[in-house]
């Protein structure tokens, strides 16, 4: 989804910039996507609440394996108690499966957590950059650039003179405001 949305981003810059060029000469720039996401004050917003959604998961699966600690250790504490060849009391084989059950139920919900916070970290990116498309299209028209790369891991190399980064930060923190 995101390199959707990236390649969107980028083939739109072209699409606007496409005649800005003087014959033979491309202007090129690169943007690292992941620090304008991280810097921005959307996507800190969008950080935030991702942490906050975090945490909640968190504190829900740290209370969960609590409780399982708890009831595993009565476990231990009531199996020690049986003499060998005595038959587990009703109640032990209840707490026994339900020990099972609960380990079984916090994994499942941990992949879930897992899965809902995959999703949210795509929205809320994608969100992000929704909100900085409009801005990226008016610099590269603005500076006359012909392609926007995204940089970051993707470029082997690349100038720091061609990094429009901290421009588009600022533009699109100005934006916010």
């Amino acid at each position: 989804m995101r390199c959707g949305l990236i390649v969107f981003l980028v083939a739109a810059s072209i699409g606007l910039c496409a005649g800005n060029s003087k014959a033979g000469e491309l202007k090129i720039g690169h943007v690292d996507l992941q620090r304008l996401v991280a810097q921005s004050e959307a996507g800190k917003a969008v950080s935030k609440l991702y942490a906050e959604k975090q945490k909640k998961y968190q504190d829900d699966i740290d209370a969960r394996t609590e409780k399982l600690k708890i009831l595993k250790s009565e476990l231990e504490k009531e199996g020690k108690l049986l003499k060998t060849g005595e038959q587990p009391s009703i109640e032990l084989l209840r707490k026994n499966q339900e020990y099972g059950f609960q380990s079984r139920e916090l994994q499942q919900l941990s992949g879930v957590y897992q899965n809902e916070l995959k999703i949210s970290d795509t929205e809320m990116i994608n969100e992000v950059m929704i909100r900085l498309a409009p801005i990226l299209q008016a610099y590269v028209q603005k500076h006359g650039f012909d392609y926007i790369i995204r940089g970051g891991e993707v470029l082997l190399y690349a100038s720091s003179t061609r990094d429009i980064t901290d421009d588009l930060l600022k533009e699109f923190n100005n934006s916010i405001k």
